[in-house]
């Protein structure tokens, strides 16, 4: 055999003996051949290469089978045992036995046909047998009308049962199965590529709407005129907001690297009067102006700066590796008065609250800026808290409290210096409930943690997000200012001590807000961890909280206590689990305190979200509120049911005054209406409190279509981009909102409150592009509503429509 693709396979002439009948003669001649296609037909003949010979009576035989534009026989393969569908061998079989009834036609050359009609033994001649196509439509194909020259090789077609036999081993039993198999594996590698490719193009969406958000905010500076990125001049000193000069380094921070070994406290700006720190923590000598100091680690002097201007400091460490550090210390303002006589004036105490108004259990820091002058030293630096505790400040300058109770505090610091002289200052501090504290900007979740635990910082300002350039958190007062997208943000502190956390809000009018917050990071072996149930709850049910810490060998807890609410005070509970029930829907963080039997508290958090579900809170949704006479409404069953009831009948009516009819279980129906006029749709929810939950729309049925809906001056809605749902029954649509070039609105950071076709919400929303999906059937309005600001400043609400769409019913064509 020779095969020669898209051709078909030639047998030579010396290969083979041809089958003759005696009643129409060659069965590769022209008669027999057309017996056998015209009057078996094609179910017996699909079975069956055409056999010819191109060269003349006494060439080659060339068996070839075309399905469409593709030739098949050269591509085919000999079927191996196992190989086939059983499906193919028993229709086969059953051609077979279709062509042997033939035999009883009144034709005398047809019966003659059949009863001498041979096929190749599939034992003898098995490469008679092949088979084409794909594994997933596999089909069988036979060389016929032949004998070997060498030996024989041919069955009676009349034999049923002997070809049955040895045609059946090359059936596999198994094929149905490894089809589905091989389909269900396909499938769920396509699942995973799209959800994959969801999530690149997920994440390349949100990239996206972060620049164009970013690009939204561009401004010019009002200093130099340059524009504004990410809410800063490019020329501004990210950390101190000063202008720098053609990009060069800040002229009021300093900030040294932790291996200089020299920290410079404030690192910020300097006004005149102000007090300088140099803090060592290596060995070193200090120069600043004409005075020299030598340090050794751990040790700080002060310098009070009285006259503005320029001011040269340096550092060098007594290591040999280490290299000469030098700078300018610019110091603004105008001029304070020194304190006079200073050799006999007795040092100069001073301190900073931060913050000085907190709630109970919230870390107040302090910081010592007293001042021995010039050539003293303080030996003694006492700090009293206004509850009775008192504590002195080491090396560091800085103490940290803590305080559990109400009411109206004095802190009071007394430093001595070697001469003994002594000085005192004092700072009121006021400790109040969350909801006394007005204008509180920054909050904290947890404000003790361990180490490496995660501390989240809010914005608990009521700025509207239009009016607010930029936010930035600084966790640690040498660390830097990063970004926040959005008014939250998480970090972990590896750092034993307290850490300032400062929030620095830059509004659109150039005005910026600070305020800074405690977090008291402890070295701890302890695991709090808190489990709720259920998570989400709806409103009224019982959650529950459920320690499930992992404490230390040898270590009991003494008391737990638990903080349903950020505004709220820790309960104490005895039992490992709490109950609490919410009212209101929202999203909760909830913390735990744990107190050892050392007295040291522990804490963690866990968050809960409350979700909106009474009993029946029925919801009937129609697709339209006008349409014209033959366009079809549908309505949807959009109810939410409480977990503690279910809906037992659904029903609705056709308009007011109509029976009630069986609402199907997928919730909508399809309705049409032939004769103008108001109908009012009506869903009824029979719940298993046998209460009875009506909600009703009205349907206004024009004569002629409604008008398109007006234009929006400010907004457009973009679309739709439809395309079939995976089944092919539904239809899905995407719209996108944009704003129209000279729009009267201050910016493009517009929200899309809602958005809604045919009353329903997305499946889906990316940013401002809008994912619908509707079942066939029905005209549906397209509805947004968005809050945007206007170039008065007003914030306002507008809803944009665009032009209904119809879902076509037949959506499989």
């Amino acid at each position: 055999m020779l095969i020669k693709k898209n051709i078909g396979i030639y047998l030579d002439r010396d290969e083979f003996i041809p089958i003759k009948s005696e009643a129409i003669g060659d069965y590769w001649g022209l008669d027999c051949q057309g017996v056998l296609r015209n009057v078996a037909g094609e179910k017996c003949t699909r079975f069956f290469a055409e056999a010819t010979r191109p060269e003349g009576k006494d060439g080659p035989v060339l068996f070839s089978m075309r399905r469409g534009r593709r030739e098949v026989v050269s591509r085919s393969v000999m079927a191996e045992p196992g190989s086939l569908p059983m499906s193919e061998i028993d229709d086969f079989l059953a051609s077979v036995e279709y062509f042997n009834m033939l035999a009883l036609s009144d034709v005398p050359q047809m019966r003659e046909l059949v009863r001498e009609f041979q096929l190749p033994d599939p034992k003898k001649q098995p490469e008679c047998y092949r088979m084409y196509g794909s594994f997933w439509r596999r089909r069988l194909l036979v060389l016929w009308g032949f004998n070997y020259a060498t030996k024989g090789g041919q069955l009676a077609a009349t034999n049923h049962a002997d070809l049955a036999a040895k045609l059946r081993p090359l059936a596999d039993r198994h094929y149905r199965l490894k089809v589905v198999a091989r389909v269900f594996l396909r499938l769920l590698l396509a699942l995973l590529l799209g959800v994959a490719g969801y999530r690149i193009w997920q994440a390349g969406k949100a990239e996206w709407n972060r620049r164009q958000a970013a690009a939204a905010l561009l401004r010019r500076c009002p200093q130099c005129n340059k524009v504004v990125e990410h809410g800063l001049c490019p020329d501004a000193c990210p950390q101190c907001l000063h202008h720098r000069q053609d990009g060069k380094a800040c002229r009021f921070c300093l900030h040294f690297s932790e291996e200089s070994g020299l920290r410079v406290i404030p690192a910020g700006p300097l006004r005149a009067g102000q007090v300088v720190t140099l803090r060592a923590t290596k060995k070193g000598a200090a120069r600043l102006d004409d005075r020299l100091y030598t340090l050794v680690p751990g040790e700080q002097v002060h310098r009070r700066m009285c006259q503005p201007g320029h001011y040269f400091l340096s550092w060098q460490a007594e290591e040999e590796a280490s290299t000469a550090l030098e700078f300018a210390l610019y110091v603004e303002g105008e001029a304070a008065a020194p304190p006079s006589g200073e050799a006999v004036v007795p040092p100069l105490a001073g301190l900073a609250v931060s913050p000085d108004m907190v709630v109970p259990g919230e870390v107040v820091v302090v910081k010592d800026l007293s001042w021995g002058g010039d050539g003293r030293r303080l030996v003694k630096r006492i700090l009293s808290w206004g509850d009775g505790a008192t504590a002195e400040f080491g090396a560091d300058g800085i103490l940290s409290h803590a305080y559990a109770d109400l009411g109206d505090y004095q802190i009071q610091l007394t430093v001595v210096d070697d001469a003994l002289h002594e000085a005192r200052a004092s700072q009121q501090l006021q400790v109040r409930l969350p909801d006394e504290l007005p204008g509180r900007l920054l909050e904290l979740v947890p404000k003790k943690a361990a180490l490496g635990m995660s501390i989240t910082g809010m914005d608990r300002s009521e700025l509207a997000l239009a009016g607010v350039a930029r936010r930035d958190l600084r966790w640690g007062a040498d660390r830097e200012y990063v970004m926040l997208h959005g008014a939250t943000g998480t970090h972990e502190l590896h750092r034993e001590g307290v850490c300032e956390v400062t929030l620095r809000i830059i509004q659109h009018d150039g005005s910026t807000l600070y305020e800074t917050r405690n977090v008291e990071v402890v070295a701890s072996d302890w695991q709090v961890n808190l489990a709720l149930t259920p998570n989400p709850a709806l409103p009224g049910q019982v959650v529950t909280a459920t320690d499930i810490s992992i404490l230390p060998v040898g270590r009991t807890v003494q008391q737990r206590a638990i903080r349903w609410r950020l505004e709220a005070e820790y309960e104490v509970f005895e039992s490992p689990t709490a109950t609490h029930a919410y009212e209101q829907p929202g999203e909760h963080i909830v913390l735990i305190r744990l107190v050892d039997d050392l007295g040291e508290s522990h804490y963690g958090r866990a968050g809960l979200t409350v979700e909106a579900s009474p009993c029946v809170l029925p919801q009937l949704v129609v697709s339209a509120t006008k349409i014209s006479v033959g366009q079809a409404v549908r309505i949807y069953d959009l109810s939410r049911i409480g977990e503690e009831c279910q809906a037992l009948k659904r029903e609705y009516r056709r308009q007011s005054g109509a029976s009630w009819l069986d609402l199907a279980p997928e919730g909508t129906v399809l309705l049409k209406y032939d004769a103008p006029g108001e109908y009012e749709v009506g869903l009824r929810i029979r719940c298993a409190h046998d209460f009875s939950h009506e909600a009703n729309r009205l349907i206004t049925v024009l004569t002629s279509p409604p008008p398109a809906p007006p234009p929006d001056s400010d907004f457009e809605i973009v679309g739709p981009k439809q395309e079939k749902s995976a089944d092919g029954m539904s239809m899905i649509l995407r719209y996108d909102v944009q704003k129209r070039e000279g729009a009267a609105i201050t910016d493009e950071n517009f929200v899309v409150e809602a958005f809604t076709v045919g009353g329903r919400p997305p499946i889906r929303m990316e940013g401002r592009e809008a994912v619908f999906e509707l079942g066939p059937g029905g005209v549906h309005d397209v509805v947004a509503t968005l809050k945007y600001k206007t170039h008065g400043g007003e914030t306002r609400l507008k809803k944009v429509w665009a032009a209904p769409v119809e879902a076509a019913v037949g959506l499989a064509q």
